[in-house]
């Protein structure tokens, strides 16, 4: 699986993000290839994410003097929802990402559900366990926020 490789590379940031557009298209290509893996279609909504957030002073601090591609959170949200539609609850993160996506796009409802649902997470692996503890405290957060008030 290409995202996995490109994750796993023992290689430094600079390098991984030498050529974001390359990782872009790779990630892409992947979930042409294979529609139906849930893991392309996560990592190719995370880098759609990531591209949506990263603010230039932050890519030029980090020495990232790269342009990311650009995407939307509607893009990122699609891949997210699909690799949940094809492997339901197989990641932690996906849905921490989803409830994130739906955040950032103003969706308050389906933001709730879904991080509701990575902090109930039924975590078995570090990574889970560590994303369900993230879902909680951001949850926890969102409980004082007005735009929650009457959701959660």
């Amino acid at each position: 699986m290409m995202g996995v490789c490109l994750t796993e590379a023992n290689i430094g940031i600079r390098k991984k993000m030498s050529n974001p557009h390359k990782v872009y298209d790779h990630l892409k290509t992947a979930c042409e290839l294979d529609p139906s893996d849930p893991e392309s279609h996560y990592f190719y909504g995370s880098v759609c994410f990531v591209s949506c957030v990263i603010p230039s002073a932050v890519k030029t601090f980090a020495g990232l003097l790269v342009s990311l591609p650009k995407s939307t959170f509607e893009e990122a949200l699609h891949h997210f929802e699909t690799a949940e539609r094809l492997k339901p609850n197989f990641m932690c993160r996906n849905q921490l990402a989803m409830a994130k996506t739906y955040e950032r796009l103003g969706n308050h409802e389906q933001a709730a559900h879904w991080m509701r649902k990575a902090s109930e997470f039924n975590a078995t692996k570090a990574k889970d366990k560590r994303d369900k503890d993230e879902a909680y405290q951001i949850l926890q957060k969102w409980k004082l926020k007005e735009q929650f008030r009457n959701i959660l």
